[in-house]
């Protein structure tokens, strides 16, 4: 053999032997020399791997000589092999195949010198993670896929092995795009089986099933997937990275390859959609999953501090969802084992998904996980984050005819983007300029507020200011990216961007792929100027308000968000109010100038304080809460920030911001909307109290910080009214600053009262009375039932009225 004579060496016996083996072994399989297939395509025989032990046991007793490459090439062989056949767990290391042929597994220069020779010989490259070469990864990986870990009992490995599968099926078909899910999925293996080697033999497994499962959809084959290769190429399974002898094996195989298109995971997830009323007119809206999993990797490190304690939680709306009077919207119990940790969720809301009519774009979808004894910790749900982007890109909710424009889009995907639908939806701001390319369709489809709406089929360009975007229907195959900021937040204001304390970390989606953007990745600028961009550097980040792109290779936009940078020091603290005063104090904001915008209601004042730090004081003539807009500069940027402010240390406030006052009676339908704020930490008790039974006393009693809408204990009242008989029984709701009771109000059941009257009749309570002669005129007409019989149809009672108030006699036995 002439390549174990170079450099003038002349062979060993050690050398002679296992070179002719080598030759016999490529006889074999006709071959002249290796011709660069991967190690587990050689199939080595049983008396092969037994006839090559004894060999490599003699070569490593004396010496592998100067010239390696001929035992370089059959340790190679014999190492891929091993880990295929026997590996079976534990720590990835050459101790397990260098042990039975005695090879120096201690001995690094040794082994990397024998890989590199063996490989160089067999054509095959060794593989790189970054800039470092995996010696052992590389062996593990040309063996192919471990026959043990597939026999055993692992669901785990079936697991992981799918969900890259589905993942790789979906964006580029690349090895590297499959390394890429293999590595972003590694979660899903438990931690002794985690190594370079089993991500790599995965994605190797996940690429091929890939190839073989759209050569099936250019065939047009839906249903009897592994009969149509069988009968069409019996030699199918040869090419894939796993031996298929075994049944386990086998039934992996088939399975990937018949399996359907489908999401790998289930979150609780948000999606933006854009509906047309039955008048033709467009809005935004929201698209919400519950039932699914909340992954404790999607939540804020002190969200997850603060949930440690508890297996069970519900989850109730906040912000702009519990303004609208959303109830609690789930259940969610802790999952905790070796494949998944995080929660899952039960939905509670009637519609699965469910839609939310007219929700803004610029606001984030807030939930809260509540318990009993703690106080509600907020979290933002996959795809929930308001969108800042100028380009929006939707698909048709549902088929329809290409004549027709369906009335639910659902959106695709911000910014540049390619998919395989023949049309789709853009909506881009006023000041986007839309250009289509030759061929391309474009139609303007209607305006929602101050963007426009187009269909559009081909592949059009956006231009906003010096950023050009590019959108493509109908293309080969789909292509996306988006943005995506985790960092820390400022308490006690708010923005029309989100807010960070210091640099977040971003992150890039492409397709299914989620990757840690860099200076490669990403591009930054301030925001509002028109400058050009330049590479992201987060120690070179201006305060104020910033946009980062998301950026290919060749520099192109994929997709764009803004957000509000602040020092890692900024604090905003709001005082307790006193005699309707507020005191707002800032630290480590470090702007150059302050400046408190003007206050509409003339019945509130603003007082500034420049010594030290910048103070504000907010004076009102009537305790209501408000928002004290303020804008920050610094050297190249500003931002409006908005701190809600009350001047009274807690009070109750309806839809429309407005205080409602002490000991006022409500009913459960004007709760809409309503709620209670503090500027601390504070405790509501809501209890029941029934006319005539003033012993028996229901409560519940909840923690809540800051804000408590209503929407939150909506379901306590609910369940407290349910515990009793008395259907004009009232429920009080007192919430407690520090200890003491600051503020009560009474809620009924239905929104008119009864009583007794002097004459055995019965008549309104002097409340009622005023609001049904309000809404309704001076007379009204009144049904009921018998008691005994509520299965009956309603019939109309004998009605008066007089200037005292409105009274019906009732027949012996019945009621209203």
């Amino acid at each position: 053999m002439n390549d174990g004579q170079r450099r003038g060496e002349s062979l060993t016996a050690s050398d002679f032997l296992v070179a002719r083996w080598l030759r016999k072994m490529l006889d074999a399989r006709e071959l002249a020399e290796p011709d660069g297939r991967p190690l587990y395509r050689y199939k080595l025989s049983l008396p092969e791997v037994q006839s090559l032990k004894p060999l490599l046991q003699q070569c490593f007793k004396t010496s592998i000589g100067g010239a390696p490459r001929a035992i370089g090439a059959a340790f190679c062989l014999w190492t891929a092999h091993w880990f295929q056949q026997e590996f079976d767990g534990g720590r990835w290391s050459w101790a397990g195949p260098s042990e039975p042929v005695g090879a120096p597994a201690d001995d690094w220069q040794s082994i990397q010198c024998l890989v590199a020779e063996g490989m160089k010989y067999l054509r095959r490259d060794i593989r790189k993670i970054g800039r470092n070469r995996e010696y052992l990864a590389s062996l593990v990986v040309e063996g192919g896929f471990p026959s043990q870990l597939i026999t055993q009992e692992r669901n785990w490995l079936t697991d992981y092995v799918q969900t890259v599968t589905l993942a790789a099926s979906q964006g580029d078909d690349t090895l590297e795009a499959a390394i890429e899910h293999a590595d972003f999925y590694q979660r899903k293996i438990p931690t002794s089986f985690r190594a370079a080697s089993l991500c790599h033999l995965t994605a190797d497994l996940a690429h091929h099933v890939v190839g073989i499962r759209r050569r099936l959809a250019d065939a047009g084959i839906s249903v009897g997937a592994v009969e149509w290769l069988d009968s069409t190429d019996p030699e199918w399974r040869s090419e894939l990275p796993i031996a298929t002898n075994d049944a386990s094996a086998r039934l992996l195989v088939e399975g990937l390859v018949r399996a359907s298109a489908r999401k790998t995971v289930l979150p609780v997830s948000c999606s933006r959609i854009v509906k047309r009323d039955k008048h033709g007119r467009w809005s935004f809206g929201l698209l919400m999953d519950i039932d699914g999993k909340i992954d404790d990797a999607d939540l804020p490190s002190e969200v997850q501090q603060k949930l440690s304690a508890y297996n069970r939680a519900r989850l109730l709306p906040a912000g702009a969802l519990a303004k609208i009077g959303l109830p609690a919207v789930a259940v969610a119990d802790k999952i905790s084992d070796e494949d998944w940790r995080g929660w899952e969720t039960r939905s509670l809301l009637k519609a699965k998904p469910t839609i939310v009519n007219e929700f803004p774009l610029d606001e984030d979808v807030r939930l809260v996980f509540s318990t009993d004894d703690a106080t509600g910790i907020e979290f933002v749900p996959k795809g929930g984050v308001r969108l800042t982007s100028d380009v929006l890109v939707f698909r048709a909710d549902s088929a329809a005819d290409e004549q027709e424009v369906p009335s639910t889009l659902t959106l695709l995907g911000s910014g540049s983007l390619k998919d395989r639908e023949k049309r789709l939806y853009l909506a881009v701001r006023a000041k986007a300029q839309v250009t289509p390319s030759e061929g391309a369709g474009i139609e303007y489809i209607g305006a929602i507020s101050e963007w426009k709406l187009f269909a559009i089929e081909g592949s059009v360009s956006v231009t906003v200011g010096r950023d050009t975007y590019r959108i493509q229907s109908g293309a080969d195959q789909s292509d996306s990216a988006s943005i995506e900021a985790i960092g820390h937040g400022l308490g006690g204001a708010n923005a029309r961007f989100p807010i960070y304390r210091g640099c977040p970390i971003f992150f890039v989606h492409r397709n299914a792929l989620r990757k840690k953007g860099d200076h490669k990745s990403l591009r930054m600028r301030i925001s509002g100027r028109g400058d050009q961009w330049a590479p992201f550097d987060a120690s070179k980040l201006s305060f104020g308000l910033i946009d980062i792109a998301a950026v290919d290779e060749k520099g192109a936009v994929f997709d764009r968000l803004t957000f509000a940078d602040l020092p890692k020091s900024s604090e905003i603290r709001v005082s307790v109010p006193s005699k309707g005063t507020c005191i707002i104090e800032t630290r480590g904001l470090e702007a150059v100038s302050v400046q408190p915008l003007d206050i509409a209601d003339e019945r509130v004042r603003v007082s500034i304080s420049l010594s030290g730090e910048p103070q504000f004081t907010v004076t009102s003539l009537g305790a209501r809460n408000t928002n004290l807009s303020l804008r920050w500069r610094w050297p190249a940027s500003e931002i409006v920030l908005e701190v809600p402010v009350l001047t009274d240390k807690l009070a109750f406030y309806d839809k429309e911001g407005n205080p409602i006052p002490p000991h006022a009676n409500l009913t459960v339908a004007g709760l809409r909307g309503a709620s209670i704020e503090t500027v601390n930490q504070a405790e509501v008790l809501i209890s029941v109290r029934e006319h005539g039974k003033s012993d028996r006393i229901l409560t519940v009693d909840r923690n809540f910080e800051r804000t408590l809408p209503f929407s939150q204990i909506r379901d306590d009242i609910e369940r407290l009214f349910a515990m009793t008989d008395d259907l004009d029984a009232e429920v009080r709701v007192e919430a407690l600053h520090g200890g003491f009771q600051v503020a009560t109000i009474h809620v009924r059941r239905f929104d008119v009262a009864l009583k007794p009257d002097e004459h055995d009749e019965v008549t309104l309570t002097e409340p009622s009375r005023k609001q049904l002669l309000t809404e309704h005129a001076e007379e009204i007409e009144v049904f009921g039932r018998p008691f005994a019989d509520l299965t009956n149809a309603d019939r109309e009672l004998d009605a008066s009225t007089y200037e005292s108030g409105l009274h019906w006699s009732v027949p012996e036995g019945e009621g209203p």
